[in-house]
């Protein structure tokens, strides 16, 4: 069942499926065809051009702003906390080079959020799947790389999702303490949701945008691209996550 709706997430699947059912009811001579594979037409059209996608995750990424006013707390005791975002573990490579582009972007806004406030821990957090090391620990280690103290660096290395890991930083450092949420733009609504239902109260850190400039959510465009397939994929991700963790 998991699987199935894991497949549905999948603008590409959902065009696949109606153009293989319109194919297939086409060539064996049944009705309904054509309302298949024109389904599949407008899909592909409103998932692979830029104007829906970008007006979709716009919705997501304009919930936060950057966070760039720190004097508040630059006194205060805080908690970074950078969520996972995918590795591959690989000993012959430096653990930066590990992290997936959306883990080292997170990571580094961390480390520049660390390096602002003087009395802040950094808290990695990530499980392995199917790697044979933590996310959190690659990225700890990427951290201490890039110059952090490994003083200054707590890891979470068993949380397999965003849920989880607002739970294992609950057990763990319970709520006494500031917190910090690093992480996509577009998960960060999905994040907050999980981190509040859990009875947290973190601050948004906000990186990794797909759309830099806000101008570029009215980009009205007929060309398409698999950005704008992935684009459509991360919104329709992010807000079924979200209603799953409201069960």
């Amino acid at each position: 069942m998991l699987s199935l709706i894991k497949f549905f997430c999948s603008a590409l699947s959902l065009i696949s499926f109606f153009l293989v059912v319109g194919l297939l009811l086409y060539f064996f001579g049944k009705k309904g065809s054509k309302y298949f594979l024109g389904i599949a037409a407008a899909l592909f059209l409103i998932f692979s051009t830029p104007t829906i996608p970008n007006l979709l995750i716009n919705s997501l990424e304009n919930d936060y702003p950057v966070l760039t006013e720190l004097e508040a707390f630059s006194k205060d005791s805080v908690h970074i906390i950078i969520l996972g975002g995918g590795h591959e573990s690989n000993n012959a490579l430096p653990a930066n080079i590990q992290l997936s582009s959306s883990a080292l972007g997170r990571l580094i806004e961390g480390i520049r959020i660390h390096q602002l406030l003087p009395y802040s821990q950094l808290i990695s957090s990530g499980g392995n799947g199917s790697q044979p090391k933590s996310q959190a620990e690659v990225q700890r280690q990427a951290a201490v790389s890039l110059g952090v103290s490994d003083s200054k660096i707590s890891i979470l290395p068993f949380a397999r999702n965003t849920f989880q890991e607002a739970q294992h930083y609950k057990t763990k450092f319970g709520n006494g303490t500031r917190l910090i949420v690093v992480t996509d733009a577009c998960h960060l609504p999905r994040a907050m949701f999980a981190f509040q239902k859990t009875g947290l109260d973190p601050i948004p850190a906000p990186t990794n945008y797909y759309l830099k400039n806000p101008k570029d959510k009215f980009c009205f465009s007929i060309l398409p691209s698999t950005e704008n397939l992935i684009k459509t994929n991360r919104v329709i991700y992010e807000y079924l996550g979200k209603i799953w963790y409201s069960f």
